[in-house]
């Protein structure tokens, strides 16, 4: 008989059907990309909405999403001040999980071995 899907498989499947949304992939790849940079390894969701051209509180939404999930983390930081005031804004980046569960997910697509 064939594999069968385990509980783990459906988790997995489950998190990268998140993680795959459209909007939810773009910030995936955004912070991706900002952590292999020199930049640091996290960004404010109003930074991420400006690089990606979509609206705050959209990209909020999602974020809030990935983070129930464990695929991204966040924590509060005092911006620098554009106006001579520093204020307080979530901060945030990518966790371990969200690269493991794409690198599980692309396991769970490759068929199983059938023998003879």
């Amino acid at each position: 008989m064939g594999e069968r899907v385990f509980p783990y498989a459906e988790s997995v499947v489950k998190d990268a059907f998140e993680l795959i949304q459209p909007t939810r992939f773009m910030i995936y790849r955004n912070l991706k990309a900002h952590s292999a940079s020199d930049l640091g390894s996290g960004m404010y969701a109003g930074q991420i909405a400006e690089e990606l051209e979509r609206d705050r509180k959209l990209i909020s939404f999602h974020l809030a999403a990935l983070e129930e999930l464990g695929l991204v983390e966040s924590d509060f930081k005092v911006t620098e001040p554009t106006n001579g005031t520093p204020k307080a804004a979530r901060y945030y980046w990518l966790t371990d999980k969200a690269d493991q569960v794409l690198k599980e997910f692309k396991k769970q697509l490759t068929p199983p071995k059938i023998s003879p």
